[in-house]
């Protein structure tokens, strides 16, 4: 039994739950269900689960006599971890990581790096030392950041940006030279996450997870970065290579400046930043 089906079905079992009732909430059939709590480690005909699907899980799951706490938290990143193939007790031993050590690992990536964001809610958006972060990349070490939020789902891209922008401004360096942005389909986004040089023949990445602050789940602002298991990162980083295969030619052939590019396998993907001219050239 691999780790998001034993999570599901002990967590399922913890809330009295029968299939029937979980399948109901998450607007999804108990044979659903059933397929996910028999789902081994691999070869098996079904996936894991969307981005929507694992949410509506969550909801449900995630659930400590009604009320928001610190394990609701850890349910969540049980379940979140889970689905990508992280152990879940790797949780238990987050605390090596915190933002101050984030962002001085983005300090240190070297000349010319490729870093990609894969989030629904940009740390961007919401913190200017991570905007500032961003830019003393670009503007002292050329790094290229793509970033990849989902379809969908409400997320801070805008914000985030146009932070990005106004740093990048007052250091005489142009953003679309930079900054690339795609929005992905729930297929392809899994987790939020960051993967340092996609590109290259050993790719890194972290797992961004918030945790609570005291017993508010609400008023929760920090952030803890395990690192990404290596086949999870390669299995990313294929997906979403692919992905962009895809737009790129739909864009060609379909000579738009703006269209989403689909794949029953893959998922959706849409480029959209920096704005492309008429025509898609």
């Amino acid at each position: 039994m691999s780790q998001l089906a034993f999570a599901i079905r002990f967590h399922r079992v913890r809330l009295g739950l029968t299939r029937e009732a979980l399948a109901k909430h998450i607007h999804r059939s108990a044979s659903f269900i059933a397929a996910l709590e028999r789902r081994q480690p691999a070869g098996d005909e079904i996936k894991s689960p969307s981005l929507d699907t694992l949410n509506r899980l969550i909801d449900v799951l995630a659930t400590v006599e009604g009320k928001p706490n610190e394990k609701i938290t850890r349910i969540a990143a049980q379940l979140a971890f889970a689905a990508v193939g992280l152990e879940s007790s790797v949780f238990d031993d987050l605390g090596s990581q915190s933002v101050p050590d984030e962002l001085e690992n983005q300090a240190s990536v070297l000349q010319q790096s490729q870093i990609w964001v894969l989030s629904d809610i940009l740390a961007e958006g919401e913190d200017h030392a991570w905007a500032e972060r961003v830019v003393q990349n670009i503007a002292d070490r050329g790094v290229q950041y793509t970033y990849f939020v989902p379809f969908g789902r409400q997320t801070n891209w805008a914000t985030a940006i146009q932070n990005i922008k106004y740093a990048l401004g007052k250091n005489n360096v142009e953003a679309d030279e930079h900054v690339t942005a795609y929005r992905l389909s729930d297929v392809a986004f899994t987790c939020r996450a960051r993967i340092t040089n996609p590109y290259s023949a050993n790719p890194t990445g972290v797992y961004s997870v918030l945790v609570p602050s005291g017993n508010s789940v609400a008023a929760a602002r920090s952030y803890e970065f395990p690192p990404m298991p290596p086949e999870v990162v390669l299995g990313t980083v294929r997906t979403i290579k692919n992905l962009i295969s895809l737009e790129d030619g739909h864009r060609r052939q379909s000579d738009q400046s703006s269209s989403v590019a689909a794949d029953p396998a893959l998922g959706s993907i849409e480029h959209i930043y920096p704005p492309r001219p008429s025509g898609g050239q």
